[in-house]
């Protein structure tokens, strides 16, 4: 990866905004997401987003 950091939030359809970070919990990158531990390698294909990943930090976004 080239070292950027991205924070995604995961939301119902109708708040999603990609734009935001925002993404429906029912897309395949949340689907995909769902279950893992910080440390966890990713591996995503998708023509927006295809890569390695790593999960640095998971937190409640409605605790903040």
């Amino acid at each position: 990866t080239d070292g950027a950091t991205y924070e995604l939030s995961f939301v119902g359809p109708w708040e999603a905004d990609p734009t935001k970070g925002w993404i429906n919990y029912k897309s395949p990158l949340a689907q995909l997401l769902m279950g893992k531990a910080v440390g966890d390698p990713v591996e995503f294909d998708h023509s927006a987003a295809s890569g390695s990943y790593k999960i640095v930090e998971l937190r409640n976004a409605l605790a903040d």
